[in-house]
């Protein structure tokens, strides 16, 4: 899969309350950013947490619902592919790349991609299912690689092959 991380917050594309001002919005209906994109405090904390080196998206929780609060398509597409993994207790390092369920949504008319990760539960979704904007696509969970329930929300640019 080849794709080209956008640099900053994923929330530069997001504008709580008018649907129709920002190209996404927030997959979660009460967020609250947990954790930002890049070298954060827990990266730093946490040397070798990240194979990167740095945390390549946002971690968001529904600060009403918590676990199991609906998380949303961030905008209308398309699904590109999906996966599941549990990681029970981190004894698999590469445990699907740790993301447990998970969600990836193509947007072609943005020409953006988003990427759901840690849902509580495998996607009801299958590669090449339509999806509009707020249509629920998961629920938020603490599956595979995670501390705790919340939604690690990636926005990608460029091409994208699955």
């Amino acid at each position: 899969m080849f794709i080209k991380k956008i640099g900053a917050l994923a929330s530069v594309f997001i504008l709580t309350g008018a649907a129709h001002s920002a190209p996404l919005q927030w997959p979660l209906d009460a967020p609250v950013v947990v954790q930002e994109f890049g070298v954060t405090e827990f990266v730093r904390s946490n040397p070798g947490f990240y194979r990167e080196g740095e945390h390549l998206a946002i971690d968001i929780i529904d600060s009403i619902r918590g676990f199991d609060a609906p998380v949303y398509a961030a905008a209308d597409g398309v699904v590109l592919a999906k996966g599941t993994g549990t990681c029970p207790n981190f004894t698999e390092p590469e445990c699907n790349n740790g993301y447990g369920n998970w969600i990836l949504l193509s947007h072609k008319k943005l020409g953006l991609a988003t990427l759901y990760e840690h849902l509580a539960y495998p996607p009801d979704v299958n590669a090449g299912t339509q999806v509009k904007a707020r249509t629920v696509i998961g629920f938020q969970g603490s599956s595979g690689k995670a501390i705790g329930s919340h939604l690690h929300f990636a926005v990608y640019s460029g091409t994208i092959t699955v």
